[in-house]
């Protein structure tokens, strides 16, 4: 498994969300870099459900959550469609891809991490910021039948 150069951005160029409209799936899309999308250089939400949709420019109090920090895009008061009661905690994706980063990092025997020499800051990484609740031994087989659980929401709502 490849890992070591994974970030939460990654994943925020299309983000699920429950719209506040209509309380349906809609999508916060990441506008500024295709290359490194982040929900921080601007978005736009946008709900097929109800055509609702709003644009969101560039401020520094708005920012993605880290990997442990909830069910809740702060500074844009959305709440993610793909959150999960777990192990006392709230499991969480952003979407389809970032659910599968997920499953296959739990799931994985053994996780190496690389570290990355060229980034001071290498602990920025997802796999360095996952809770530990979520990648204990314990916990395992409960957070994969959690990330199954949201699988399967995503697949019943698309």
């Amino acid at each position: 498994m490849s890992v070591g150069q994974t970030f939460l951005s990654d994943f925020a160029d299309d983000i699920l969300v429950r719209c506040p409209d209509c309380s349906g799936c809609a999508r916060l899309l990441g506008l500024a870099n295709p290359d490194r999308p982040s929900i921080r250089e601007g978005s736009r939400f946008v709900c097929l459900g109800c055509a609702s949709f709003r644009d969101w420019s560039l401020r520094r109090s708005r920012s993605i959550p880290g990997p442990g920090a909830g069910p809740t895009l702060h500074g844009f008061e959305l709440s993610l469609w793909l959150p999960r009661p777990c192990c006392g905690e709230v499991l969480w994706a952003y979407n389809a891809r970032h659910l599968t980063f997920l499953q296959n990092y739990v799931a994985a025997p053994l996780r190496n991490r690389r570290p990355l020499k060229q980034v001071p800051l290498s602990n920025k990484s997802l796999e360095s910021r996952l809770p530990r609740w979520m990648l204990s031994a314990k916990n395992r087989r409960t957070v994969l039948h959690g990330l199954k659980t949201l699988r399967d929401h995503l697949v019943a709502d698309h």
